[in-house]
């Protein structure tokens, strides 16, 4: 049976992650559920007494499930339910004091899968759209306005990197195709993560670019500039609809999009995110120093490029292949070109400071 005031405190943690915090409602939801796993770990005991608890947090989340499938958790969710686990805590320690003041911060960093469940103890599928099939979707010949309005926020998905519900979301007056910008504005009505605000770019690629301002153009003069981009189709199938107000299961229109022009092409369906992702992998690859890099977290609207690293930028396996084997082709080419270091002209400075000690000396 759930101990009453641990499902309290849970409740009041969820409400200060709301007010405080801010979280969106999934990520709330999402919170609610990881916290779920720890109220039946607990049971009747109070969580103040968790160190007494068998067996630990860590170890009762190797066999639990809450959806009735017969396998563990993947080490992905074991790690992200044990992260908030530990900021229940951390919160709980701050702001309820005596009851919690028993509770050690050590314990507190205790609870992380063991090692056997450790996310490095598995290999992700690196999923993502490439370039290629993102120009594959763009040279479909399409014949309705469905397949024109899909085909478009795929190719704006792809080069504005943005999230599933800003794009659905997004009305025509927050987008300037000239200057190639996106006002990603909730008092838009757009729905960032977070309720974050930023203006970000949208990436020139001009046959991609091409399907996106085609359709920026039909839009516009079909449609008031507060209409929605990713304007709702009546049921003819050959008319837009002036519709201002984006209903809550709009990101259904991208996912159906996706499929169908994915079928079109001949590509794998993958999921509206590896459009976001897909844009982050390609412009990683072309980055060459950390000013590129931090344009790219802040497109992506993250806190740091410390974030988008950490998500995005791992090296599939053939990249990790291809980097490895021309050192041994040309030493020194790829350490030039991932960091922008010239290695001929550092060794040439070299010589020259060997030949004449002095030289720095007369250029203060």
């Amino acid at each position: 049976m759930i101990n009453r005031e641990n499902w309290l405190d849970v409740k009041d943690y969820l409400s200060y992650l709301t007010r405080v915090r801010q979280l969106d409602d999934k990520t709330i939801h999402r919170r609610r559920e990881q916290l779920n796993h720890l109220l039946e770990w607990a049971d009747s005991s109070a969580f103040n007494q968790a160190r007494q608890i068998d067996p630990t947090f860590p170890v009762y989340l190797q066999t639990s499930r809450r959806d009735g499938q017969d396998k563990p958790l993947s080490p992905t969710t074991m790690k992200a339910t044990c992260s908030v686990v530990r900021g229940f805590f951390e919160w709980a320690r701050q702001e309820k004091p005596r009851k919690y003041g028993k509770i050690s911060a050590s314990w507190v960093e205790s609870n992380l899968p063991a090692r056997a469940f450790g996310t490095q103890s598995e290999v992700k599928a690196h999923e993502f759209f490439p370039l290629d099939e993102i120009l594959r979707i763009a040279r479909v010949e399409v014949k309705t306005l469905f397949e024109e309005r899909a085909q478009a926020i795929i190719c704006l998905g792809y080069l504005s990197a943005m999230r599933a519900d800003a794009l659905v979301t997004l009305p025509i007056s927050c987008i300037d195709i000239h200057k190639r910008t996106i006002n990603q504005y909730p008092s838009s009505g757009v729905r960032t993560k977070n309720h974050k605000a930023r203006q970000t770019p949208i990436l020139p690629l001009p046959e991609i670019f091409d399907i996106v301002k085609a359709w920026d153009d039909k839009v516009r003069s079909l449609l008031p500039e507060d209409s929605l981009w990713c304007a709702t189709i009546d049921r003819s199938g050959e008319n837009v609809l002036a519709e201002r107000e984006a209903s809550e299961g709009r990101r259904q229109i991208l996912e159906k999009s996706l499929h169908c022009m994915c079928e079109m092409a001949g590509i794998k369906y993958r999921n509206p995110h590896q459009l976001r992702h897909g844009f982050t992998v390609y412009a990683v690859k072309k980055a060459k120093n950390l000013k590129e890099l931090k344009a790219i977290s802040q497109m992506l609207m993250h806190e740091s490029v410390g974030t988008t690293d950490r998500i995005y930028a791992e090296l599939t396996g053939d990249d990790v292949q291809a980097v490895i084997e021309s050192m041994a082709d040309e030493p020194g080419r790829e350490y030039n070109e991932l960091y922008g270091v010239d290695i001929e002209g550092i060794k040439l400075l070299a010589k020259v400071l060997k030949e004449h000690p002095n030289v720095l000396d007369a250029l203060k």
